[in-house]
């Protein structure tokens, strides 16, 4: 990989990290908010009440995943730039071959080739 080609990746990784960071606190705050509310609704058999409830955890619910996706994300975004610092980015953890620019445009944190990532999924 070219110097330039790193040091472009390496931007975009460091703005990623960032904004991934920004969005994992905000998403702790939501779910800490929501689960805050859990006990907030009265104890009556309204139907209301009930539809508030199922709302509530279905926001919670979603507020938790994405903030693991988030989580997933910050941690494999981290990781490729602890590989730049180590001069292994862009090679694949598997076959030890480059990993294709296109790739790495599309999942900048990306630690298989194509090929290996999809035998692994697939």
């Amino acid at each position: 990989m070219k110097s330039t080609d790193l040091m472009r990746q390496k931007q975009i990784l460091t703005e990623l990290a960032r904004r991934l960071g920004k969005n994992v606190t905000q998403l702790e705050r939501e779910t800490s908010e929501l689960q805050k509310h859990d006990g907030d609704y009265g104890q009556g058999s309204d139907m209301g009440d009930f539809q508030e409830i199922t709302n509530q955890g279905v926001e919670e619910y979603v507020a938790q995943h994405l903030l693991g996706n988030q989580e997933f994300t910050l941690s494999e975004t981290e990781a490729a730039l602890e590989r730049i610092k180590q001069g292994t980015y862009g090679i694949c953890s598997e076959c030890k071959t480059q990993i294709g620019m296109e790739r790495l445009a599309a999942l900048p944190y990306a630690r298989r080739c194509i090929q290996c990532a999809q035998s692994l999924h697939g």
